[in-house]
Order: C-alpha cells, then sequence, then structure tokens
C-alpha cells in the first residue's frame, strides 16, 4: 500500500503548499526570466520581412531535431486622417507567414524554402497558405498521431457570414444563453453579424499543410462567439487526457461582465470540441482596467503553468503573469508582479508582450515573446506617424535555469523545509538547487523522517552528506549512501536545512 500522496518520479516544483508541511527562515520567491538582450531575436533584414514580426507558434521537433518557429511578418504604419486629424493604425499589403529554424533555440536561420514568390524570386523563407492556413498561431506536434504526415497539427479560425447559415446558426437549439441586445445591434451595425468557426489542418514538415476532409471543426453560433478572441491550442493534455484549447470565452468583452475572459474548451480527437468554459477572471486584487486577453498553457511536471497575458484597457498596455493550476481548472494567481516585463518605452517591446510557453532546452527554459511598440489601442502608433522604416514588433526571447519559475529561497541563516509525507518510486534523490548570493558558501542537507516525523537511523542529519554546489541534479546521500530503494512505496518527510540557497525541484530517479 502506498502512502496518501503517491508522487512516483514525478518531479515536485515548489509552486505552492501541496507538499509542503513547514517553512521557517525561508520564503517562496519567483523569479522573472532573464531577457536576451535588447535587440529582437531574429532580425527583419529581408524585403519581405517588413517592420513587424510577430512569433506565431515555436517548438522543439524532436524528429529533425530543430526548434522551428513560424511568423507572421507584413509592413504596419500609422498615418493622419487630414480630415478629422485621427490616427489609424494598419497594415500594408499582405502578410506573409515564414519560418525559422535553430539548433539551440537562441541562433536562428531563414532557411531557403523555394515555395512562395515574393518580387520575381522563390530565395525566401515564406510558407505557402493557399490551403488557408494564414493564422499559424496555433500550430502543436500532435503526440498521438500515428501517421507521420499527421504529426503537425494547426486550428486556423475563419468567419462566415453567408445569411442562411447565420440564421441556422442562430437558431441552433444546443445553445441556451445569448449576446445582450445592444451588442447584437453594434455588430450587425458594422456588418459582423458572423459565424466563427475552426478549420484543422495537417503537415509533415509544418511548411505544406493539408486541410482536414471534414472541416470545419467548429463553428460558433454569431449570437454565442465565445472563441472570438485569441485561442491558443495545447495539443494533448497529459494530465487531463484530452486535446484543449484555451481562449478568451467572453465574447470578446461582449459578456455581461464586460471584460475579457480566459475559457477552456476540450476534444477527444480535435474534431468534437466541448463548449468554452470560464476559467480565469479578474478579481479585487487587480486594477480596475484588467481584462486576460490571452493565455499560453502548458503541461510540465504534473502542472499547469501558463502565462496569462494581462490587458491594462486604459494604458494599452499587455503583459504576462505566471500562474499555474493541478487540475488545469483552478488557478493560482498568487504571482501579481509581471513575469516578463515590458522593456524601455521606445524600443520594441515598450508596450505589449505577447509569450509563448515555455521550451526545455537543455538544463534551461526558453520562453519566446513578440514584443510591440505600439500598445494595444494606445501608444506611439496611436498617437503620431510612423513609418514603414519604424520597428512596429518584433521577436524576443528570455531564459530560466530549468525548473527555475519559484523556488524556496534560503538566506545566510539556516532555514528549514519539511515536506508532507508522501511514497515514492526509484532508487536516488534529486535536487535542483540555485545560489541566493555566488559570494556567498551554500550548504544543503537532507534528513528523511517517516510520517509522524520520527527519524530513521543512517538517515538523519547526523548523516547527511552536506551539498555545497548548486546544480540542476545534485544526488543527496548519507554517509555516502545514496541508495534509497528500501523506502520504496513507504511514507516519508524530506527535512531539508539551507543555507545560501534557492530549493526549485526535487525528484526520485
Amino acid at each position: 500500500m502506498t502512502s496518501l500522496i503517491d508522487i512516483g518520479k514525478e518531479k515536485q516544483l515548489f509552486l505552492d503548499e501541496y507538499l509542503v508541511e513547514r517553512i521557517t527562515g525561508a520564503r517562496q520567491v519567483l523569479h522573472p526570466p532573464q531577457k536576451m538582450g535588447t535587440d529582437p531575436i531574429i532580425p527583419a533584414d529581408s524585403p519581405w520581412e517588413g517592420n513587424s514580426l510577430v512569433m506565431r507558434t515555436v517548438l522543439y521537433d524532436s524528429q529533425d531535431e530543430l526548434y522551428k518557429m513560424w511568423y507572421l511578418a507584413s509592413d504596419i504604419t500609422s498615418q493622419r486622417d487630414p480630415g478629422t486629424g485621427t490616427i489609424t493604425v494598419g497594415g500594408n499589403g499582405d502578410s506573409r507567414v515564414c519560418l525559422a529554424v535553430s539548433t539551440d533555440g537562441r541562433n536562428w536561420e531563414k532557411p531557403d524554402l523555394g515555395r512562395v514568390e515574393f518580387d520575381g524570386s522563390r530565395h525566401n523563407n515564406i510558407i505557402p497558405t493557399e490551403n488557408g492556413i494564414a493564422d499559424s498561431k496555433n500550430i502543436f506536434l500532435d503526440t498521438r498521431e500515428p501517421d507521420p504526415f499527421r504529426r503537425l497539427k494547426a486550428m486556423s479560425r475563419f468567419s462566415d457570414g453567408d445569411p442562411e447559415l447565420v440564421a441556422r446558426l442562430e437558431r441552433d437549439p444546443s445553445v441556451y444563453y445569448e449576446m445582450d441586445a445592444k451588442y447584437v445591434d453594434a455588430l450587425k451595425q458594422k456588418g459582423n453579424w458572423t459565424s466563427l468557426g475552426w478549420n484543422l489542418y495537417h503537415s509533415a514538415d509544418g511548411v505544406d499543410w493539408e486541410q482536414y476532409e471534414g472541416n470545419p471543426v467548429f463553428r460558433d453560433p454569431p449570437q454565442a462567439r465565445t472563441w472570438a478572441g485569441p485561442a491558443r491550442f495545447m495539443g494533448w493534455d497529459p494530465i487531463r487526457q484530452a486535446y484543449a484549447v484555451h481562449m478568451e470565452a467572453c465574447q470578446h468583452a461582449r459578456s455581461p461582465l464586460m471584460k475579457r475572459l480566459i475559457g477552456r474548451a476540450e476534444s477527444p480527437d480535435l474534431v468534437h470540441w466541448s463548449r468554452p468554459e470560464t476559467i480565469l477572471v479578474p478579481d479585487e486584487q487587480d486594477p480596475p482596467d484588467t481584462q486576460f486577453y490571452f493565455a499560453a498553457i502548458t503541461a510540465y511536471h504534473g502542472l499547469y503553468i501558463g502565462l496569462l497575458t494581462y490587458f491594462f484597457t486604459e494604458r494599452g498596455i499587455i503583459v504576462p503573469h505566471l500562474v499555474f493550476s493541478r487540475d488545469g481548472i483552478h488557478y493560482d494567481r498568487r504571482f501579481r508582479e509581471p513575469f516578463i516585463p515590458v522593456g524601455e518605452a521606445d524600443s520594441y517591446e515598450g508596450r505589449e508582450i505577447y509569450a509563448d510557453v515555455p521550451l526545455v532546452s537543455g538544463d534551461e527554459l526558453l520562453i519566446f515573446y513578440t514584443g510591440r511598440i505600439a500598445g494595444h489601442g494606445a501608444g506611439p502608433f496611436y498617437e503620431r506617424e510612423f513609418g514603414a522604416d519604424s520597428v512596429y514588433a518584433g521577436i524576443g526571447m528570455a531564459s530560466l535555469p530549468l525548473d527555475g519559475f519559484c523556488s524556496i529561497d534560503a538566506g545566510d541563516e539556516e532555514a528549514e523545509v519539511v515536506t508532507r509525507a508522501f511514497s515514492f518510486s526509484g532508487d536516488r534523490l534529486q535536487l535542483n538547487l540555485g545560489t541566493a548570493d555566488p559570494a556567498l558558501p551554500l550548504e544543503v542537507k537532507v534528513e528523511l523522517l517517516g510520517p509522524a516525523h520520527h527519524h530513521i537511523s543512517g538517515f538523519t542529519v547526523r548523516d547527511a552528506d552536506p551539498i555545497r554546489a548548486p546544480g540542476v541534479r545534485q544526488t543527496v546521500s548519507w554517509n555516502g549512501v545514496s541508495d534509497l530503494s528500501r523506502f520504496r512505496g513507504e511514507p516519508i518527510k524530506l527535512h531539508l536545512r539551507l543555507r545560501n540557497a534557492q530549493l526549485r525541484a526535487f525528484q526520485f530517479v
């Protein structure tokens, strides 16, 4: 029989108190990632790229052993109307979906794909979009797909205003809620009373795409457009065992709360989708102008790690915050400071940052993001004229040590952490440790305790071999012995004594 909590070999992070019984003399600390310089990691140095590079999807393709990034290239300018004097922002010409690749996630190349003609030449990294896959922000590797020609999937949104279709969808008996009349009137006056739908695509290489023969896989009636705002497909969710998408489940702020909110929908097969349900809503601790614009969420060692994009509507600022959950429904928002702050006011990331999910790269976590100088409906591009020679958006990257979102930090005075009782599998215990101050000596000792807090002979603090260096896989031992196989399946506690250390995670291997 196992303990009340069985962790097996799952790595345990210290984002919450799930396994913590007591902390003395230490504190939980959020660690924002370190940005890679002040310039975009992918320069807009080709004629077809314009002044706006917007990251759509970044993933690691283990088959090709490459990081792959799909990004949107376009020309964005702001112009003053000579009659009204107002500034409008918009694109000049078509946008182009491009592909970049990297072996390490830091140094990127633009492959010569030879697929699309631009200014009389096919020597470029533009991918073809004739099949309709223009919205490349929802590409993911389908880990459950056996067909190698369909291993990459993408979802792309479209709008359909066909009157007969709209009228039929308005009568959809499965939709039992409606949009407020004032919003209906406004949308009809704009000619925007349409159905929003989603098509599914598949590809072997991420360059050439084919449509799923049963498209569309989802249609929203015009009175219930709960997928109207930004959506992010996480692919297969190994925790809840379903395909999942997170989106603005608020009819684009036209719900009774009049705010952008984050919802979740699930599917067993990427074809049949549940109705979106709201899971993240601003609360009384948030500034009054707070809305939730976008959420990039991934499963990470039994947790959901999310970068929730806050939209401060009065200032036009968009910035990601770290959130997490153990069930994918109830999210902890204890960290209220920005996880990746905007840059200097005149930088390419001075007003908006849209971050994607963290990617593991060796002993690091890489977080890619789009930065914009414009501000969402506010800021420089909405206040004065900017031409095509002014940078509108660029792609940045920030990094963290592995598991380094947050840690329990101890100073120069010895601190203690005692876990709850749990059982495990594996033979050895490894700690992921950082150092609070590299100029001061680090020391960590670990004691094993029984479930009723009693000592275990040979594994007390007196027997513990001190760890005196940081590292992501520091093996714990007692009098030179690290084998813990005799305790497999038995309830134990860990009693850690820390000095000048950052405890990020532990794992039995």
